[in-house]
């Protein structure tokens, strides 16, 4: 007779105290879920205070027994010109081109010497990746802290060092890893760096092709100050430490990351142009592809952006990967588009779709949590693309056709620092600047990581048909693929097993 009451208000109680935590009237100190004893910022520093651009740079890291959250560490370096052919020359990255513009290899090797990763190209991926994987937001904060459109004085001023903060996760996919880095693989960690050289790393400021810029004048060496890495260390709890060591011993703990493999070619100048490139780098699980076309003589050219891709000329293209086919049916402009009855092209028709795509293989299409968090690369920022491409509109005695063709309205100033109006278009959208054929190559994006096998009997290819746009480009065009992997590192006490 007497449960039935203590049931009710047993029941009562349970209700109460719903309507409390529903209505965040909790007054409590929740228990402490935390396993970290101690936390600090340790910097780590190169084997040298300076470096030319032409010596490699070499950073090991001495953390001891703390786990490293690479989330919240950078790479610190300044930046002095030293060596120019002509007076008061300076640099820009450009618009969209940041600090990571001056690396143009890393290598991060653990302390028994076996290769985590080695990026190559690593400052055209991440020209082309950095704003395609981060919001507008990111760029104007976090992005102005490592560069994005910043200047470096010239070398006849007082004060001619510039300083910048690069996130290591932004240098290389293995500081991505979303958990703290062990100290059994952290602890020795070597990263070597090459520096780019500087007719590719910079834009002449001040000298631009507009008003002629003599042979004689270029940037011919740069200089890296006081590089550091800085982490941010933690130190465990007796217990967790134990727990983990222990299962280092047996299994190892497994880290799972992504690296990029280049693979290029050139292509001659022509009319009509069919190509096809294939990519024979193995992997297990491959899980994005991204291609850029830019013109060969642009690539070591002072005067203009030499990451930047050529005026978007793809009338066909499509990704093959044994009997896949991404898309299934070719991305395809059909009839033609006449531009004032000065010059045809049928490629403006795709450019949509193929930002959709690309789009899609950055995993910046569809929301994420309700919330669309755009990349920093805007289609396009002027309201009307053909007329933005007339070639009537550029002058008669100009025959590149590309970047620094783009001239015909605006100072010299404004073309290399990007801030072009909304009617010519600007640096950085994606029909201007930032044209690349992605691809993505898991079997869901539901599921992180589920890539598909590369082998050499199932190789991943590229065909595309390039138009000629303008007339009148004597230059060939240089595509590149870069090929995002996964590899697995398993970590045990005394050493490191890398696979893929």
């Amino acid at each position: 007779m007497a449960s039935a009451p203590q049931s009710g208000q047993s029941g009562d109680s349970g209700k109460r105290q719903a309507l409390i935590g529903v209505n965040d009237l909790n007054y409590v100190l929740p228990p402490d879920l935390s396993v970290s004893v101690v936390r600090t910022h340790t910097n780590h520093y190169f084997q040298q205070s300076e470096y030319t651009n032409k010596q490699r740079s070499i950073c090991i890291l001495n953390t001891g027994a703390h786990y490293i959250d690479t989330r919240q560490s950078a790479l610190e370096f300044g930046v002095r010109l030293t060596g120019t052919d002509g007076v008061n020359i300076g640099g820009t990255f450009g618009r969209i081109g940041s600090a990571l513009n001056l690396i143009d290899s890393i290598t991060v090797t653990s302390r028994a010497g076996d290769e985590l990763c080695r990026l190559d190209q690593a400052d055209l991926l991440h020209f082309i990746t950095t704003p395609f994987r981060q919001t507008s937001a990111w760029m104007e904060t976090i992005g102005q802290g490592m560069g994005v459109a910043a200047i470096v004085p010239d070398i006849g001023m007082d004060i001619n060092t510039q300083y910048f903060s690069i996130p290591l996760y932004a240098l290389v996919d293995l500081f991505n890893y979303g958990r703290l880095i062990p100290p059994m693989l952290a602890s020795g960690l070597r990263i070597s760096i090459t520096w780019t050289d500087p007719s590719r790393a910079f834009i002449l400021r001040g000298r631009a092709a507009v008003v002629g810029t003599p042979a004689s004048d270029k940037i011919t060496e740069y200089t890296i100050e006081n590089p550091y890495i800085s982490t941010f260390a933690h130190q465990l709890s007796d217990g967790i430490q134990r727990d983990l060591n222990e299962l280092s011993a047996t299994n190892g703990l497994e880290l799972v990351y992504c690296d990029w493999e280049p693979t290029e070619i050139s292509y001659g100048a022509a009319a009509t142009l069919s190509a096809q490139l294939e990519v024979r780098k193995a992997a297990s699980r491959a899980l994005q592809a991204i291609a850029v076309t830019r013109r060969t003589a642009d690539i070591n050219d002072k005067a203009v952006d030499s990451y930047a891709s050529k005026i978007w000329d793809v009338s066909k293209y499509q990704w093959q990967l044994g009997s896949l086919y991404f898309p299934q049916q070719p991305v395809l402009a059909n009839g033609t588009i006449g531009l004032n009855g000065t010059a045809n092209s049928r490629t403006a028709a795709i450019l949509a779709e193929s930002y959709k795509h690309t789009l899609i293989s950055f995993g910046k299409y569809k929301p994420e949590g309700g919330t669309i968090t755009s990349a920093a690369v805007p289609f396009r920022e002027s309201a009307n693309y053909l007329l933005d491409h007339n070639s009537s509109r550029l002058p008669a005695t100009d025959t590149a056709v590309d970047q620094s063709a783009w001239k015909e309205e605006g100072s010299a100033s404004e073309i290399l620092h990007g801030s072009r109006d909304s009617q010519n278009g600007k640096w950085g959208t994606f029909s201007n600047g930032m044209s690349v054929i992605g691809v993505q190559l898991e079997r869901t994006d539901l599921f992180n990581m589920s890539g598909v096998p590369i082998n050499n009997a199932r190789v991943l290819s590229l065909r595309t048909t390039y138009d000629e746009f303008l007339a009148g480009d004597p230059t060939s065009r240089t595509l590149t693929i870069f090929l995002k992997y996964v590899r697995l590192a398993r970590c045990f006490l005394n050493n490191v097993e890398v696979e893929q």
